[in-house]
């Protein structure tokens, strides 16, 4: 058992006081400092879409970020059915269809107690509005797909006589083959079975893992458009230009519990949850081809996505707490336990004291670590702080570790290495050299002085003495 009785469980599902979230609220628990760092590295391949899992790169060295200080590598990428329920801004018209949720795990070891055993980046999809921030997902389309109007119910069947049967087929082939024949209007699907049919015709209950669809010929297909020249990074789907900050987002810390064999929880890990609820706009085509393709490679995905599965790295191999109830001192008893990662879902109004309390608003979008800087480039020339590895203990000087625009302590504040109020004070005060040089021109001053003043003394009594000298020649 585990005591949590003052901690979030899972993921968050919002319970609207109204259609979307309070203003008033969301200005109540604003912050315009965002605590986390992003940095993906640059791709020259398109990622791949295996099931609802995209196979980016989890190179330690490319895709990370950072919060409180703390390195964190992305471990999985996924497409799954909507976890963060009801984060949704004002002006917000559309619910989402599903949710990209990026992981990242800590790159050392959790002996270190402030770490997060993981780090979620999640982004609400929608097939409405403007496509914006999409560009990272429409690459992943097979670009071989013809362009039609067609549709796809996992779990029917068309009842019609088929004309023509393609047997060793998958489901994207069963769709692109009646796509490509202007004669198919419906198509079922079973197994490795593709049955085309020409008319449409009533549909039956079949198995999950077979599908049904229509071609609609009477309208032109939606164009999904050119693939860019430069292969889109997941930085791509926070910032679609260098002014981009739309991306604001709703954070919140959370835990869940992993138990052993017997279904006794063996420890209770942590997660911080950051939401962006403008997330993600694709068209209708392209959210249907990105099904279509997930459900190729996966039969188990069905109309319903597949919930946001823990991954192994981070659950450490072992089973989660997937629901659960509390005994009267709070402890968490497992009720089902998932063999996949699945964790538990808590649900509470917007209004309610844990939503101001639990989640906080960022204003503006995660922070974006270049790469042009490097370590082994760092020019103390140019930039006059030091890195963390420079850092060292010594006694504090309050007159040559200060710095600050003028010599106002109320002013001053501690950049190792910056100027400092003593080489202010020098700047204020003359040096030795300064000084020399001052007396040595008031001493010759001086000396003049006397020197003219003498002159004149002298000159003056010889005047008198000469007009003495007149007066007694003229007697």
């Amino acid at each position: 058992m585990s005591n949590t009785s003052n901690v979030l469980s899972g993921f968050i599902q919002l319970t609207l006081s109204s259609t979307q979230l309070n203003t008033t609220v969301l200005e109540s628990i604003a912050n315009n400092s965002h605590p986390v760092t992003i940095s993906f590295a640059p791709r020259s391949t398109v990622p791949e879409l295996q099931g609802n899992i995209i196979l980016d790169s989890t190179d330690t060295s490319t895709n990370t970020c950072t919060y409180r200080g703390n390195v964190y590598v992305m471990v999985d990428v996924q497409i799954c059915s909507v976890m963060n329920a009801g984060f949704q801004y004002a002006g917000t018209t559309s619910r989402p269809i599903a949710e990209l949720i990026i992981t990242f795990a800590p790159n050392q070891n959790l002996a270190n107690t402030k770490l997060m055993d993981g780090i979620l980046l999640c982004l609400p999809i929608y097939d409405s509005g403007t496509p914006t921030h999409n560009e990272y997902l429409t690459q992943l389309i097979d670009p071989n797909m013809p362009a039609c109007n067609y549709t796809n119910n996992p779990g029917t069947k068309y009842t019609a006589e088929t004309y023509q049967t393609k047997n060793n087929s998958s489901l994207m082939d069963c769709v692109k083959s009646c796509c490509n024949d202007p004669n198919c209007i419906s198509y079922n699907f079973s197994g490795n079975t593709c049955k085309l049919n020409n008319v449409v015709s009533s549909s039956t209950t079949a198995n999950s893992n077979d599908s049904s669809g229509t071609i609609n010929r009477t309208t032109i297909a939606q164009s999904r458009g050119s693939r860019s020249a430069i292969t889109p990074t997941l930085q791509s789907v926070f910032f679609n230009s260098n002014v981009d900050t739309s991306q604001t987002s709703l954070a919140y810390t959370t835990t869940f519990n992993t138990v052993d064999a017997n279904e006794k929880i063996t420890s209770t890990r942590s997660l911080f949850i950051v939401v962006f609820p403008n997330g993600i706009h694709i068209t209708s085509a392209d959210y249907q081809q990105l099904i279509l393709q997930m459900r190729n490679r996966d039969s188990s995905i069905t109309s319903s996505l597949l919930p946001y599965r823990v991954p192994l790295r981070i659950r450490n191999f072992e089973r989660t707490v997937k629901s659960f109830r509390k005994d009267s001192s709070g402890n968490i008893i497992p009720v089902t336990v998932s063999n996949k990662g699945e964790i538990a879902v808590e649900q509470f109004s917007d209004c309610d004291s844990k939503f101001k309390n639990r989640v906080e608003w960022y204003t503006k979008p995660p922070l974006v670590l270049s790469r042009t800087t490097s370590t082994k480039t760092f020019n103390s020339e140019k930039c006059p702080y030091y890195k963390t590895s420079q850092y060292k203990c010594v006694p504090f000087d309050q007159l040559h570790d200060l710095s600050g625009n003028n010599l106002d302590p109320q002013d001053a504040y501690v950049i190792p290495g910056n100027t400092t109020l003593q080489s202010m004070i020098n700047k204020k005060q003359p040096s030795n050299a300064e000084s020399v040089a001052a007396l040595n021109a008031e001493i010759k001053t001086t000396e003049d002085i006397i020197t003219y003043g003498a002159i004149g003394v002298v000159g003056i009594t010889t005047i008198y003495a000469m007009y003495r000298v007149g007066l007694y020649l003229a007697d």
